[in-house]
């Protein structure tokens, strides 16, 4: 086992989804509504330039999935970035490595 495998295994559950709002932004779970303009993003191949490939509607929506999951397990982990009016931006957050690094612990 990895360090970050270890480490990942080591984290204690969450209980909640943390919610962090600022001025103007608000980073928290998925909405439902939130896929659409994922899958929007995923799929223009300038946003997703520096990415391997650009992402179906299937592929956005099962990332989503799977974020939804680390989620829920951690509490933390990639959320969900909105404008206090609701609409979705993007998302943004934290992730344990799956790669070995000098650098990492």
């Amino acid at each position: 086992m990895s360090p970050a495998e270890a480490f990942a295994q080591s984290l204690p559950a969450q209980s909640a989804i943390v919610q962090l709002d600022g001025a103007r932004l608000s980073l928290g779970g998925w909405l439902a509504s939130d896929r659409a303009p994922f899958a929007a993003l995923n799929g223009d191949p300038q946003t997703m330039a520096w990415f391997p490939s650009v992402l179906t509607r299937e592929e956005s929506d099962a990332m989503v999935d799977r974020i939804e999951a680390v989620l829920a397990q951690r509490g933390w982990g990639w959320w969900a970035v909105r404008l206090h009016s609701g609409e979705f931006l993007g998302c943004i957050g934290l992730n344990i490595p799956s790669f070995e690094a000098p650098f990492l612990p």
